[in-house]
């Protein structure tokens, strides 16, 4: 594998039950949700040499994402909003489509969710993360979360500035900012 491959693979999350699939398996997804057309975000349509078709994103993130999945020789093929996860918030059932599915050479086939790194921090998405972690978990399916360069292990490696947060604590603490 070369490197970007190996550094994709060794992100994934894989579970206690990891499952090979025959690629005729994923003949059943469809796109489970149109990509929205958002003037404040980049999106639109990238034309997949290997899955020989249009493939819809909605973020210059993902766009970046796709073209890193083009040139991995160990991705067999990829789909956008592969399937509907549904998960609880509030006690309330939702339901919520990762960004992407991929088939690997090695027959397993991963969900990935790409968030921007304070993005990944958000209650709703970790929310949905926890549904999107049983769905993998009762398929054998690993999942990755990523920004398409970083995982979300990078924020518990950042420096934080500890001046701005004593300084921030300060203002609060004062009542300034209530």
């Amino acid at each position: 594998m070369v490197s970007k491959e190996k550094a994709f693979y060794n992100n994934i999350l894989w579970f206690d039950k990891r499952v090979r699939y025959e690629d005729d398996f994923f003949e059943w997804f469809q796109q489970q949700r149109k990509v929205k057309d958002n003037p404040r975000y980049k999106s639109g349509l990238f034309y997949s040499e290997k899955c020989g078709r249009n493939i819809q994103y909605e973020s210059g993130l993902e766009l970046a994402f796709i073209k890193q999945l083009e040139e991995m020789k160990n991705v067999r093929f990829y789909y956008e909003q592969p399937v509907q996860v549904k998960y609880k918030r509030s006690k309330i059932r939702k339901g919520y489509t990762p960004d992407f599915g991929v088939f690997l050479d090695t027959d397993e086939f991963v969900l990935v969710e790409i968030k921007d790194l304070p993005g990944m921090l958000d209650n709703k998405v970790q929310m949905k993360i926890e549904g999107l972690i049983d769905f993998c978990c009762q398929r054998g399916f690993g999942l990755l979360l990523t920004d398409g360069t970083h995982t979300i292990d990078k924020i518990n490696r950042a420096k934080n500035n500890k001046n701005l947060e004593k300084d921030i604590l300060a203002v609060i603490n004062n009542g300034i900012m209530r």
